[in-house]
């Protein structure tokens, strides 16, 4: 009786399969790792963030969000659809669809969500978000896989610049009411100063004249500057 043992070298292909194995492992190691990073920094963000899946819908929030939108927490917020919104602008949806990255004021009025029973909200009246909004893409064919919505109340800063703005147009019509009064009293004064200028005055009558007359002038040079601010760049008629 013959007996044939065939004994076949394993070691390339175990080490190959190790090796398969180990690049595998550290690749996991690295997706949990940086996933654990973002959601670190999504928590601990004072920014509002959020995660829409490829048909606008609210999969995953930062706490920042859940405080914005006034709700008790995150939860309340995942599976709601943005495209459902009328707060959304349709440009804005129109954006998005065609994968652009937008950037713009929001403004979202907590009464239309109230009305159309969204979600409960401790919110209410209209709140200003400066809001940006990214397409996320998949890397190996660029399909579309959702979104990334960052958000940031800025409605203290739209109403101190509407203020300011008030406050501008006030300034600049008074401005342009006092300089108009100023203005007729001062040709008053002009003409009285040559109708003097005309007549027969002693050393000293001549020398206020002339410091009464320098300081017409400088008064018509203040009302023409402030006149030029005010029309900002338009033509005027200076004072002469």
């Amino acid at each position: 009786m013959r007996v044939v043992t065939i004994i076949r070298d394993v070691t390339e292909n175990r080490l190959l399969e190790m090796s398969l194995e180990e690049t595998e492992a550290r690749h996991r190691s690295d997706v949990e790792r940086s996933e654990q990073l973002f959601l670190t920094i999504s928590n601990e963000s004072p920014v509002s963030i959020c995660i829409l899946d490829e048909q606008g819908t609210v999969i995953q929030s930062n706490p920042a969000c859940a405080h914005m939108f006034g709700v008790n927490g995150i939860q309340d917020l995942l599976g709601f659809n943005i495209f459902g919104d009328p707060n959304l602008p349709q440009v804005i949806k129109s954006k998005m669809l065609e994968r652009e990255s937008v950037y713009f004021d929001w403004e979202f009025d907590f009464e239309l969500v109230k009305f159309h029973g969204f979600y409960q909200s401790s919110k209410s009246g209209v709140m200003n978000i400066g809001t940006i909004i990214t397409p996320l893409k998949n890397s190996e064919d660029c399909s579309l896989n959702g979104w990334i919505v960052q958000m940031q109340d800025i409605t203290k800063y739209r109403k101190a610049t509407r203020k300011l703005r008030e406050f501008k147009i006030q300034a600049n019509q008074y401005m342009n009411y006092m300089g108009h009064d100023i203005a007729n009293h001062l040709q008053v004064l002009v003409i009285c100063s040559q109708l003097l200028s005309n007549a027969n005055l002693d050393s000293k009558e001549q020398e206020a004249l002339s410091i009464l007359i320098a300081s017409l002038d400088q008064c018509k040079e203040i009302i023409n500057r402030t006149r030029a601010w005010e029309s900002n760049g338009e033509e005027t008629h200076p004072i002469q």
